[in-house]
């Protein structure tokens, strides 16, 4: 609380607008509060928050071990990365979806495509569809619906040119 306090009282002495209209600042100060003002404010815990600066992150996780020496700092660091990494392993292998569900919905889409390899060596393919047709090419990861290019996850066309291309193991389970 202290801190905010010297942060309007900073502000006060700065902004010549607010100075003459005093009662517009107690309600900015009172009413509103800092943290629909400040852009920089986060009440919460900042890690796992993509911010500007990796040092920024690690500051909120260790406020507490940024006094201790700079051995039990990295051992520290080395602890909470490893809780967090056992963590989301324990994610990963209880889950038993194979796929993402946008993955799994490319998978059953591609089941309706008309599939034929261009050039037998190569790794192009053409898709039909109901009237609309798409070209895949493999070795470039591109596609002419362009969702393989923007979205980098695989779309139908794509699935369907794997699993033309390297048999049904893109069916159900997880690639090694």
């Amino acid at each position: 609380m202290r801190r905010r306090r010297t942060h309007w009282k900073n502000l006060m002495t700065t902004s010549i607008p607010l100075k003459r209209c005093s009662s517009i600042a107690a309600f900015l100060e009172h009413d509103v509060g800092l943290e629909k003002l400040s852009r920089a404010h986060f009440p919460g815990n900042r890690f796992n928050v993509i911010t500007r600066n990796i040092s920024e992150s690690l500051n909120s996780m260790m406020l507490d071990e940024r006094e201790y020496p700079v051995a039990a700092i990295f051992n520290s660091i080395v602890h909470r990365f490893g809780e967090i990494f056992r963590k989301r392993y324990t994610e990963v292998n209880n889950s038993r979806k194979p796929f993402i569900p946008i993955l799994m919905d490319n998978i059953s889409k591609g089941d309706k495509l008309y599939v034929n390899n261009i050039n037998e060596s190569t790794d192009e393919f053409t898709m039909l569809d109901c009237g609309s047709s798409a070209k895949v090419n493999l070795s470039r990861q591109s596609c002419s619906c362009r969702r393989y290019d923007l979205v980098k996850l695989t779309c139908a066309h794509g699935i369907v040119a794997l699993r033309l291309k390297n048999g049904d193991e893109y069916r159900t389970t997880i690639c090694n």
